[in-house]
């Protein structure tokens, strides 16, 4: 007796049942029309939609330097601060492409979330604690401390070393004695 079910009867007889089955060639590159074969490619001609995750810091991060500032009111910091993190920057002869600019106000990560994602491995930390970074233990402004694989360097916040005063004039001398080991600046 050789008696063949319709599609829709066994359908019917095994619908709680799952069948995988792996055919040897993929359904879209073979098909058969009345004993024709004929070839298709390999993939359908079908945009294939990449969802992209937005970046939450600024910068291309070419160097794997993170420079965390909190500011509340702005997405990153505020067009003076950035200005004045550009020049910093110039002195280290960094740029914008070279780091990878954070707002902890905005997106508050752990030093271990920062090293895997956007994978940094030195971190300037202006006017932000170790604490923050959820470190146990605490270090002093303008010396650099490894944690690990990592260096960081804690100082003011930006804008306590914009002004003219003799305050923020110390600071800033501060910062570049600091910045210029953290780098190897000096010969």
């Amino acid at each position: 007796m050789d008696t063949q079910l319709p599609e829709f009867v066994l359908a019917g007889l095994y619908k709680d049942t799952l069948v995988i089955t792996e055919p040897s060639t993929p359904p879209s590159a073979k098909l058969v029309v009345k004993g024709n074969e004929i070839n298709s490619p390999e993939k359908p001609n079908v945009a294939e939609k990449q969802v992209e995750v937005p970046k939450w810091w600024l910068g291309s991060n070419h160097q794997k330097i993170a420079i965390l500032v909190e500011d509340k009111a702005s997405v990153f910091t505020s067009e003076k601060e950035l200005e004045f993190l550009t020049n910093i920057l110039k002195a280290c002869k960094l740029s914008i492409n070279d780091i990878a600019l954070i707002n902890y106000a905005r997106t508050p990560r752990s030093l271990e979330e920062l090293t895997h994602d956007p994978g940094c491995t030195h971190f300037l930390l202006f006017g932000l604690s170790p604490a923050q970074l959820q470190l146990q233990f605490n270090f002093p402004h303008y010396q650099s401390q490894a944690v690990g694989q990592n260096q960081l360097l804690l100082a003011a916040p930006l804008g306590a070393m914009m002004s003219a005063t003799p305050a923020a004039k110390a600071e800033k001398m501060k910062l570049w004695n600091a910045l210029q080991q953290f780098f190897h600046l000096k010969n």
